[in-house]
């Protein structure tokens, strides 16, 4: 064989992986969407806000998780997915609050605004927060390896968690699932390492 057929099948076999593994977490993203959207969707809901100034919270912003804080409550923005019919006492409630963030690491100039169901918890209190901050760490995870980055080369603030952490928070969330899978293996990342390492590319 060539050394230019094996390079391209060797490209090829890397696509397929890494689509794979990329597969696996776009459907663990929309989990971690219809979680955060769940509340306004209910003609109940009575608008309250999920964090407070100061509040430690996780934001995406261009394909990747950072850590951030909460430094204004700013206002509420209509929720576009609320079932209809609504009264006009439902429609003004029916709104998700927003929120001005401070990226950590980062100047004021870079502050932004985020909606409230855009923004992942960093309390471990629920399997579904404990589930989210895996979840992000994981997404980067995949940003990184694809192309072939170490973490302080992803982003200043990016949302990787040290080993440790990221061993507790597993148990947690093995504990609140009922589950012994660890997480690289439902998130798809143990697969495609194995896959990775079997093709003999460094990551």
């Amino acid at each position: 064989m060539s050394v230019s057929k094996a390079l391209r099948q060797h490209k090829q076999a890397r696509k397929e992986i890494f689509s794979e593994w990329r597969k696996r977490m776009f459907e663990l993203d929309t989990v971690v969407q219809q979680h955060l959207d769940a509340r306004y969707s209910d003609n109940a809901y009575r608008r309250e806000f999920r964090f407070c100034n100061g509040a430690d919270v996780i934001a995406i912003s261009k394909g990747v998780y950072y850590e951030a804080s909460i430094v204004h409550v700013y206002r509420a923005r209509p929720f576009p997915n609320v079932s209809a019919p609504l009264t006009k006492a439902d429609v003004a409630n029916a709104t998700v609050p927003t929120y001005i963030i401070h990226y950590r690491g980062w100047s004021d100039n870079h502050n932004d605004e985020h909606a409230e169901n855009d923004l992942l918890s960093r309390r471990v209190d629920s399997a579904e927060s404990v589930h989210s901050m895996l979840f992000a760490h994981e997404w980067n995870t995949l940003f990184r390896t694809e192309k072939s980055l170490e973490e302080t080369e992803v982003g200043l603030g990016s949302w990787f968690l040290p080993d440790e952490s990221y061993a507790n928070l597993e148990r947690t969330w093995q504990s609140l699932t009922e589950t012994t899978m660890s997480f690289a293996e439902y998130s798809g990342r143990a697969k495609a390492e194995k896959a990775l390492l079997e093709l003999g590319d460094v990551y």
